[in-house]
Parts: structure tokens; sequence; C-alpha cells
């Protein structure tokens, strides 16, 4: 993706991320339609769709008027319902941004991702913001501080298995992921152990493989993740105990490779 792209999905014009985001006060973008909350819900499942198929550019065009909805929302029918949405658009921004290595601009979507995310407070959103600045931190080499963004919100988020529900595992899940890349990339093999056997028993209470379309969870993605880690550390011989679970068709979400992150 060309810069002159990237910096259009941000333009004044389109008051993608050039606005004050979703804060008391904000004016709404002046709009064609007035959006709806279900349909800016299913325009956002159509993006992940999109970003797990890498077609960037596509992305890239819709995203402008994704965002300028979610404002709108947040704008002129606040509640959580409006500010969960527009912190998903901001999410699905940065996603794409850092996707495309503009950490610039990924930094200012991740901003109102999280301006976004705490008038919610939500499970998911927290770990939607959480997830970003982690990721963000790992592309600057701050690693410290990847480690923190992703390791105090799965503090937080940790849940009771008992009780739990399937998004929170997946929540909790995701951040734990994120934290087994941040160890494997300081070479923390006991970090990287204590990490995986947490995110095996959220992925054994889950019972299944799970799209929430920013993440994926579950054995498969838990698998990977362990033997991703051990071939990044150069200990090829531990693959084996990652590789336990064999992929069968039909089972494992689609689009992973054109998803994978990191």
């Amino acid at each position: 993706m060309k810069v002159a792209s990237r910096r259009d999905m941000l333009t004044p014009e389109s008051a993608a991320l050039a606005g004050t985001g979703p804060t008391p006060g904000a004016a709404a973008p002046v709009l064609e339609e007035e959006p709806t909350a279900a349909g800016l819900e299913r325009s956002l499942r159509e993006g992940w769709d999109l970003h797990r198929s890498a077609d960037h550019v596509v992305l890239a065009s819709v995203l402008p008027d994704l965002i300028d909805q979610g404002r709108y929302l947040s704008t002129e029918q606040p509640g959580d319902v409006s500010f969960r949405l527009a912190a998903e658009a901001y999410h699905l921004a940065a996603i794409l941004l850092i996707g495309v290595r503009a950490e610039d601009l990924a930094l200012v979507a991740a901003d109102r991702l999280q301006a976004a995310a705490a008038r919610v407070g939500d499970e998911a959103s927290t770990a939607r913001a959480a997830d970003t600045w982690a990721w963000l931190f790992c592309r600057q080499s701050r690693l410290d501080d990847a480690e923190r963004a992703a390791l105090a919100a799965a503090d937080g988020l940790e849940p009771r298995f008992a009780t739990a529900s399937p998004l929170a595992l997946a929540m909790w899940c995701a951040l734990l992921q994120r934290g087994i890349m941040v160890a494997t990339r300081r070479d923390d093999g006991g970090k990287v152990a204590d990490l995986l056997s947490l995110a095996q028993a959220a992925s054994a209470r889950l019972g299944g493989n799970r799209d929430d379309g920013w993440t994926m969870s579950g054995p498969t993605d838990t698998a990977m993740h362990a033997v991703r880690a051990a071939v990044d550390m150069g200990r090829p011989a531990r693959c084996r105990a990652g590789a336990g679970l064999r992929r069968r068709p039909g089972r494992t979400p689609g689009g992973r490779a054109a998803a994978r992150r990191g």
C-alpha cells in the first residue's frame, strides 16, 4: 500500500482519525446516510474478512467510512454499543496500519482505540486495546513495554474457569498468546513455558477453536504458538510437544496465513 493511500485513510475530510475521537463534545462527522449499529457491526465483520484475506487495498478504501460511522454513533447515540463499535473500527485501522508498516499512523489509531475502549470498559474492548499496544511496542523493539501491556491486561482479565464465558476465555487466551510472542523474542524460555501452560488450559476449557475476527484461540492456535516459539528460540526438538494436535480439514479457521501477525 502506498504512503499516499495510508494518509488518505486518515484525512480530515474523511474524519477517520483526525478528529478527537469518541469523547464528550466531539463533533459528529457529516454523513449522507445515518448509520445504524447493526449495519456497522455487519460492515466490521466484512472488514475482518478482508483483513484475513490480506486484501489491504480494499480494506483501506472502506475503513474511513467505518470509522466515520463509529464516530457518528458514539457522538449522536452514545452508549456501550456505540463506543464498542467505534473501538472495533479503530482497532481494525490499527491492525491494518501495523500490517503495512505504518507504525506512526497506527499509534494514532491505537490512541483512538484506547479512548473508545475506556468508555466501554468491557473485556473485549480492553483486550483489543492492550493487544494492539503490545504488538506496536513489539514492532518498535520495546519488549518490556510490550510485555507489560499484554500481561497486565491478562492479569486483570483472568477468568474464573468454572463460570467464565467463551468470550472471556478467548480474550484472555489472546493476551497470553501475545505474551508468548514477546517472551519468545526475549528468549525467555521459562516465561514462554508458563504462559503456554495457561494458554493450553484456557484452550482446553474452550473445547475447540474460536475465531473472534481479530484473534483466534483454542487448541490449534495454542499449538501453533508453541511450535513457533520453539522454532524462533532455536529449540526445534520441542516442536513435537507443540504439534501434538494435528490439523483436521474443516476444523481450522481459514485465512490464518494471511492474518498471522508479528
